[in-house]
This record gives C-alpha cells, sequence and structure tokens, in this order.
C-alpha cells in the first residue's frame, strides 16, 4: 500500500548519506573509501528502482485490476499514474537499498586485505536481476495453469471481488520477482566470497599452481 511519507524519508536518507560522502571527500581526498561506496550504494539502488518501475508497467498493462484492488489505486484503472509510480518505487527502493547493502558489507576487506574490485562486484549484481526474471516467469507459469487453486490463497478481503487470470498472473509475477531476487542475493554473496579468495591483497588474481 501506499506511504504518505515515503518521499520525504527517500529525501531525508539521501541527504543523509551524500552529508557523510562528502564529510568523507574532505577528510580523505585522495581515497574517499565511503564516498565511493556510497555512490555505489545508491547507483545500484536508483537503477533497481527504474527497472522497478519499468516492471510494474508491464504488470500494470497485464492486469490493472492488480493495482486496482489488490493495492487500493482506484486510478490505476485509467492511467499508469504517480500514484502506481510511487508504489513500484517504494518497494524497490527497499529491496534495493537492503541488496546492496549486504553486498556492499561481504565485500568488506577480510583479515587480508582482500576485496572484490567495484566492476567485478557491478557484475555480481546482476544475479539478482536474473534469477528474480527466472523465477518471475515459473511463478507466472504456474499460477496461470493453477489459477483457480490459488485464487484460494488471496488475502481474506479479496474474495469478495471476481478476481481473472491475469490477477494471478501477475499475483505470481510479483512473489517470484522478491523470491528470484533474494535467491540471486544469496548466489552473489557466495561469489563475493570466493572472489575475495582468489584474489591476493593488491587485488589481483592468484597465479596459477
Amino acid at each position: 500500500m501506499l506511504d504518505a511519507s515515503f518521499q520525504y524519508r527517500l529525501a531525508a536518507g539521501l541527504t543523509f548519506f551524500a552529508l557523510l560522502g562528502l564529510w568523507d571527500y574532505v577528510k580523505y581526498p585522495e581515497n574517499p573509501k565511503r564516498l565511493k561506496e556510497y555512490l555505489f550504494l545508491f547507483g545500484i539502488t536508483g537503477l533497481v528502482i527504474f527497472y522497478g518501475v519499468l516492471h510494474d508497467f508491464v504488470t500494470w498493462s497485464i492486469s490493472r485490476d492488480y493495482y486496482v484492488v489488490g493495492k487500493g489505486i482506484p486510478s490505476a484503472a485509467e492511467a499508469f499514474d504517480w500514484a502506481v509510480v510511487k508504489l513500484a518505487m517504494q518497494a524497490t527502493w527497499t529491496v534495493g537499498l537492503i541488496g546492496t547493502v549486504i553486498l556492499l558489507l561481504t565485500n568488506n576487506p577480510d583479515a587480508q586485505g582482500r576485496q572484490v574490485p567495484y566492476p567485478r562486484l557491478l557484475k555480481f549484481c546482476l544475479i539478482p536481476l536474473m534469477t528474480s526474471i527466472v523465477c518471475e516467469s515459473i511463478f507466472a507459469t504456474g499460477f496461470y495453469f493453477q489459477s483457480a487453486f490459488m485464487r484460494d490463497y488471496l488475502p481474506v478481503e479479496l474474495l469478495v471481488y471476481t478476481v481473472d487470470d491475469a490477477f494471478v498472473v501477475v499475483w505470481g509475477m510479483h512473489l517470484g520477482a522478491y523470491i528470484g531476487a533474494g535467491l540471486g542475493v544469496l548466489i552473489a554473496v557466495i561469489k563475493i566470497i570466493h572472489g575475495k579468495r582468489t584474489l591476493t591483497i593488491e587485488g589481483e588474481a592468484k597465479p596459477k599452481d
């Protein structure tokens, strides 16, 4: 559901981290590590939000009732308006921020000072996207062929409505997307840990025996 305070919390959070990043740059102009981390964090989160809005435009095109009935946005019956965009931003802001923080924390220097370089870390960030798309496709297909069965698992407040197959498919798409993203973050964490073990302190790959 929509959160009226979202844009204010978002602005406050961005301002806070921007000030921390600026302070880090002023204090360590030659190597502002925190500033780099914040830029990576909010850069990836911004891309996740952008993808989320595009994703919800697709699902809105499939089933407007999912947003009108399921999310309580009456205006979604007529157009993909700011209310729907805001809902997409709310959800993906949280997912993107938490997921990226987990990857950054995993990539903190270990006891030997090893850390995966940012270009490689960026590639690992694509894993949750890929797994999200795959799981979403699987769930959407499963929900479509089992739509009558899945209707029994709708929230009680929605049982008074006549929910069509498109609604159920979009429900499956969103559920699969979240599960896939979580699975992808787990895989990326494993890849980062393994990647750090193959590096020397200077960040170069270990020579083969």
